[in-house]
């Protein structure tokens, strides 16, 4: 989708953010803002490696059930995560989010994630990124 609307708001938007419900909060919001903070940067470059062969659509729907299975992508909690931890994102319920990690790759991340979210999550330097902006 190439383009404009005008939102609820009586602001344009890009075209795709009218896609979806979710996507127009995310566009105001989020979408093309630069990240300051490096949680939420650890955060952005975590879901972008579940997203890998999903649409964002799937992960900005399903993100607080992210959010609550990494505590809320917080580095210490990570590292902190134990063999049932590891063992419990691997789960795939139905009824859970992991639904979405049937393949291996995907399964691979995520227990890549809690077993090294830590040093990853410490790797995450928003000042450091923010400093190569234009």
């Amino acid at each position: 989708m190439n383009g404009v609307f005008v939102g609820p708001d009586g602001k344009p938007c890009c075209q795709w953010s009218g896609s979806a419900p979710e996507f127009l909060d995310y566009h105001d919001r989020e979408w093309g803002f630069p990240v300051d903070d490096d949680r939420r940067l650890f955060e952005k470059i975590c879901l972008e490696g579940f997203q890998s062969g999903l649409s964002w659509r799937t992960i900005l729907a399903k993100r607080e059930n992210f959010r609550a299975a990494f505590h809320d992508f917080d580095f210490d909690k990570i590292a902190g995560f134990t063999e049932p931890d590891v063992v419990r994102l691997l789960d795939i319920n139905p009824a859970t989010i992991y639904v979405v990690f049937r393949g291996p790759r995907k399964r691979q991340i995520k227990a890549r994630l809690a077993a090294n979210g830590y040093s990853i999550g410490k790797s995450c330097n928003a000042e450091l990124a923010l400093s190569w902006a234009p």
